[in-house]
């Protein structure tokens, strides 16, 4: 039997974060560790239990600001940090949140359907991202290969 892989939920709708442990406690191979409704609040159950992930809805982090957020967790800190958004049309917005280190990024729309699968892969240590945001990427980088072409 493998290890449950332990997940931190942070959202600050109650409702949300009942469903979101119910999905994982549904699927089985996770353990939640810890709720918390506010970013301080999470940043301390992350420091007190190290677990594997934080599932963190953006919303509740003070101008949604993830970077100071990551900058509260120890230095080696090895918690994988999945935020929740309802933003994911703002492609620079997410741009800056993977930047800043988080490996996954999730609409809180979708989230019913592939919250699992995306926790799943993150502790694979694969990122996940949308199918739409990952379209971006191939473009800039195609249209950059086919730059250096020329």
């Amino acid at each position: 039997f493998m290890h449950p892989i332990t997940v931190a939920l942070a959202d600050g709708d109650p409702t949300k974060l009942a469903a979101y442990q119910k999905l994982l406690d549904d699927d089985g191979e996770f353990s939640v560790v810890a709720r918390a409704s506010t970013a301080r609040g999470a940043v301390s159950n992350v420091n007190r239990l190290h677990p594997r992930i934080l599932l963190i809805n953006i919303n509740i982090l003070p101008n949604k600001n993830m970077t100071s957020m990551l900058a509260q967790l120890p230095h080696d800190n090895s918690t994988i940090v999945v935020a929740l958004t309802d933003e994911l049309n703002a492609e620079h917005f997410q741009l800056d949140l993977l930047g800043s280190g988080v490996r996954g990024l999730l609409s809180r729309e979708v989230a019913q359907n592939s919250l699992s699968k995306a926790l799943h892969a993150v502790d694979q240590g694969e990122a996940w991202v949308t199918r739409g945001l990952l379209g971006k990427f191939m473009d800039r980088v195609v249209s950059r290969e086919l730059d250096k072409a020329h």
